[in-house]
């Protein structure tokens, strides 16, 4: 049997080109069973190869879009290797604005009277009611101070140091109106004790 009749019957036999059976006859000396041999290791080497093509693509895909850098404009350069480029000034802009809102809903400003508390409300709420009603806002505010109304902040963060200095504030403005206006006996005796009930708990 001629070279073309055999690589006639292994191209039909193994399902490939004719090219391919000749190449495999001539490595295997004109051998049918040992270049079908070659051609079925060739393909599972192929297909092998094909496998874990398709498997790194998919890893480098998922990794990408649902990865921890998912979604991330400068993904491409860390992937790289050549690390992750600075913000833009927007970008920075935007992310200080998520939070600052973020911590106006989660902090409360709380107004107290002699130490009682009587209400509470988020930080966010109390901005927007400075923008509609500022001046109106501000004036009842700064009056309270001297009627013994005191305000705080309460939420995550330490809040601490702006706290001392409002409810100093807030003592100053209510002891200049006990001496400076005409203030019955047992007011004055009352909020000595709320000051000194706070000077305890400090």
């Amino acid at each position: 049997m001629s070279e073309f009749e055999k690589a006639e019957m292994l191209k039909e036999r193994a399902n490939v080109s004719f090219e391919e059976a000749r190449d495999a006859l001539r490595a295997c000396n004109g051998k049918l069973a040992d270049a079908y041999d070659l051609i079925e290791k060739r393909k599972k080497a192929a297909a092998a190869a094909r496998a874990a093509a398709e498997a790194s693509y998919n890893n480098n895909y998922y990794n990408n879009t649902y990865g921890p850098c998912a979604g991330c404009r400068y993904n491409g350069y860390s992937n790289a290797g050549q690390g992750n480029a600075a913000p833009t000034v927007g970008e920075s802009f935007w992310s200080l604005i998520k939070t600052l809102f973020r911590k106006s809903v989660e902090t409360d400003l709380v107004v107290s009277s002699h130490g009682i508390e009587k209400f509470r409300l988020p930080v966010l709420a109390f901005v927007i009611l400075l923008m509609f009603f500022n001046g109106a806002v501000l004036v009842a505010m700064v009056v309270s101070l001297f009627l013994g109304v005191t305000y705080s902040f309460a939420g995550h963060g330490d809040l601490s140091k702006v706290n001392r200095v409002m409810n100093d504030m807030g003592n100053r403005a209510s002891r200049w109106y006990e001496n400076n206006c005409h203030v019955s006996y047992e007011t004055q005796e009352l909020c000595r004790k709320y000051d000194a009930m706070d000077e305890q708990n400090r």
